[in-house]
């Protein structure tokens, strides 16, 4: 039976995850293998189990999370988690370290594990990507409204699965959006949406913009091309940061025209930014002000920070017509430390947790 801490629990816990996932490197391999088609995936079923442990066939559906990104996002995020699993580093520090979480984990952990012990999905299979939107740069230390959905090989109607699952779901806390079921416990919000994807965040208003697949960011990830993890920053963001007080950047928060976008290839072990601005003149003067910021960047440091201090110390930075670009590459073996200090991480939390 999943209770109201569950819902909640394994909400955060799914998104945690995704993050995590998306924080680490991949090596694609060469005779990497071609996805399946909808239709095949169509075609499949996902085991599941409901409350009394009865098998239930849930309706396989494959969905695309980025088409749920609504305009009223100052963040939008996109991470193509079969990408990121199929690192070679991540398959053998993180994901074995993940796999234990969800077995003897956190409280979080053991909570997202009652969600998929009720659905039957493995999240390391069946989600297949996740996009992120926040409706506001968190300040003064204040939650931030935003919205995750998670999408992939997900049964179509794992939503009612779950409900029934809801021993203590009261009836008022299942509310219609736009035609659509969806459950508020407290501001928390879970949907389902058409093609099976997840969706839950702590905003209302998002939720119910992200369901009528407005796709408002289509044209900005299309331009960042192929991306293991993908960030848009409308320009209204980011000249709301460029001007804050303290900013180094503040001569320019009036001139920028378009999102800035970030793209890691993990590939290529890189990392780009794109700032587009009002001319060509600004493009370059605002390189110039981030290389003459580069260069302070200090050289010493040890391990995993001497990499990372190396690479900003040599990142390229330059204008290419109206936008200022940024480029820089991260040695490989840095992407392998990063993979195994987060295993570390995460089998320490899961030692302090079951104690």
């Amino acid at each position: 039976m999943l209770t109201s801490s569950t819902r909640k629990q394994s909400l955060l816990a799914a998104c945690l995850l995704s993050l995590c996932l998306a924080g680490c490197s991949k090596d694609k391999k060469k005779d990497k293998e071609q996805p399946e088609s909808p239709k095949a995936m169509a075609a499949e079923t996902v085991p599941a189990k409901s409350a009394g442990d009865a098998p239930v066939a849930l309706k396989s559906a494959t969905s695309g999370a980025l088409a749920y990104l609504p305009a009223e996002c100052a963040i939008a995020m996109h991470a193509d988690l079969r990408s990121i699993l199929a690192n070679a580093a991540v398959s053998a520090h993180l994901l074995p370290a993940l796999r234990e979480g969800l077995k003897k984990g956190t409280d979080s952990s053991k909570e997202f594990a009652s969600f998929l012990d009720v659905t039957g999905l493995d999240p390391f299979t069946n989600f297949h990507e996740v996009s992120g939107c926040l409706g506001e740069i968190p300040l003064n230390g204040q939650d931030p409204r935003g919205v995750m959905t998670v999408g992939g090989k997900i049964g179509s109607n794992v939503f009612d699965e779950l409900v029934k699952s809801s021993g203590d779901l009261k009836k008022d806390t299942i509310i219609d959006i736009k035609g659509q079921k969806a459950v508020d416990d407290d501001g928390a919000v879970f949907t389902q949406m058409a093609d099976g994807s997840l969706s839950g965040g702590n905003d209302k208003a998002l939720i119910t913009a992200a369901i009528g697949k407005p796709n408002a960011f289509a044209s900005d990830f299309d331009a960042l091309g192929k991306s293991d993890l993908s960030i848009v920053i409308p320009a209204k963001t980011v000249t709301m940061g460029l001007g804050m007080p303290g900013s180094p950047f503040q001569q320019f928060a009036e001139k920028i025209d378009g999102a800035t976008t970030v793209g890691v290839d993990i590939d290529k072990t890189t990392l780009t930014v794109k700032i587009g601005t009002v001319d060509e003149a600004t493009a370059n003067e605002l390189a110039g002000m981030a290389k003459l910021l580069l260069g302070q960047v200090p050289k010493e440091g040890e391990g995993m920070e001497a990499g990372l201090m190396a690479a900003l110390a040599a990142a390229k930075t330059g204008g290419e017509g109206k936008q200022f670009v940024m480029s820089m590459k991260l040695p490989a073996d840095q992407f392998e430390a990063a993979c195994k200090m987060l295993a570390e991480k995460i089998r320490s939390e899961i030692s302090s947790g079951a104690k």
